[in-house]
């Protein structure tokens, strides 16, 4: 009798640690490739052009193959390959001669293993060539898949906050 509740004991013990480490882990390795995201982008100062293509080379491998995409301003919707969302905050940088990335209010849910729904702000700050300060906040919905163990991201949408 000891001996069973002993090993149920031990089992339930196990059981809620192995839970509570893949729940962890999974946040754990999607805010992982949201901090890469920032730490990409980020620029502070001039760089040479082979340190901008390599930022914008390692921001591609952060999304997935094919991501949808939906912002309001500047008005970008649909389907993106890598190469060309790469491309696409490789312009963007290059519009800054500093720049920053931050999430906060991060909040996800994990509908299915291989899947993450995640809510946050997104801020911007920099300050542009022709030297004048930028600043921007957008609440975006994001989606990441698991693919080859990597959380890639998969969707941005931007989510329209209503004033009064």
């Amino acid at each position: 009798m000891k001996k069973t509740v002993l090993f149920l004991l031990v089992c339930g013990l196990l059981g809620a640690l192995a839970y509570f480490f893949l729940h962890s882990s999974r946040e754990e390795q999607v805010r992982g490739q949201l901090e890469r995201l920032c730490e990409y982008v980020h620029k502070k100062g001039d760089e040479p052009p082979l340190d901008s293509l390599t930022r914008a080379v390692r921001t591609g491998t952060l999304f997935s193959e094919s991501c949808q995409v939906y912002f309001d301003n500047p008005r970008v919707e649909g389907r993106l390959n890598r190469k060309e969302l790469a491309r696409r905050i490789s312009l963007a940088r290059n519009s800054f001669s500093l720049l920053t990335l931050s999430f906060h209010d991060i909040s996800m849910r994990f509908p299915e293993d291989n899947r993450a729904d995640i809510s946050l702000t997104m801020r911007i700050r920099g300050r542009l060539r022709g030297g004048e300060a930028f600043a921007d906040v957008r609440e975006l919905v994001m989606g990441m898949e698991r693919a080859d163990g990597e959380w890639l991201i998969s969707l941005v949408e931007e989510v329209q906050v209503l004033e009064r």
